[in-house]
């Protein structure tokens, strides 16, 4: 468990940029500071396949279908997000949307696109959180309307032989599944902003950042996304 008063606070790096204490992964897209694997990286040793670095500005990362913007985790971070889903993780994303909200945050596969992929864990606004099997959170956890919002989801918290996924919205009280099934492995692709498919891409939304941390208690949470 990580302490809200601490998750609310930053921590000095090696590299001179900031990121919150206790965090595995920090990717912050407006500045341009990254952190993963224990070190301070550049953002184009995390973000691959079709990612388009001129979709970075102070605003954060730009997403929508009108672009060709469709990154995916490589190096460090691909390797910290699929050992935290494997230990259990917390991922929080920022993101400022300047349409309504659609489309998904993040696709954890075990193919290159979700049409191809048989176990998976997603998380995005329309269905929020969901895997191959009995996790499915929908329409009790989403957010609506412009402007930015913050959204953290637990992966996998592992609890007496069993597992938590838990979500909190923009400061409000986490919902929570248990399921009795361990994540999936191996991890093959990791999307960020859309599902490989260009089905779900994020519409019209700037990142601002993605923070990934060992598993956070539901109770601790909304700390992270108010």
């Amino acid at each position: 468990m990580i302490p809200v008063g601490i998750i609310s606070s930053q921590a000095p790096s090696a590299g001179g940029g900031v990121r919150p204490p206790g965090s595995t992964a920090y990717l912050n897209l407006q500045t341009g500071y990254c952190y993963a694997g224990g070190a301070d990286r550049t953002i184009a040793a995390l973000l691959g396949g079709a990612f388009d670095p001129s979709s970075i500005s102070a605003s954060g990362m730009y997403v929508d279908n009108s672009n060709g913007n469709r990154p995916i985790a490589i190096g460090a971070l691909f390797d910290d997000i699929a050992a935290g889903l494997a230990a259990g993780c917390t991922i929080l994303f920022d993101v400022n949307h300047i349409s309504d909200p659609y489309g998904f945050l993040m696709c954890i596969m075990d193919a290159a696109s979700r049409s191809m992929m048989t176990n998976y864990v997603n998380v995005g606004h329309n269905h929020i959180l969901e895997d191959q099997a009995d996790v499915w959170f929908s329409g009790e956890v989403t957010y609506d309307g412009t402007g930015a919002h913050k959204s953290a989801f637990t992966l996998g918290r592992h609890n007496a032989g069993n597992y938590d996924y838990s979500v909190s919205i923009d400061g409000g009280s986490a919902v929570t599944q248990t399921v009795a099934y361990a994540p999936f492995s191996p991890v093959n692709t990791i999307t960020i902003g859309h599902d490989g498919d260009d089905t779900f891409v994020l519409d019209d939304a700037f990142i601002r950042s993605i923070t990934l941390y060992p598993a956070v208690a539901p109770e601790d949470l909304p700390g992270l996304t108010t």
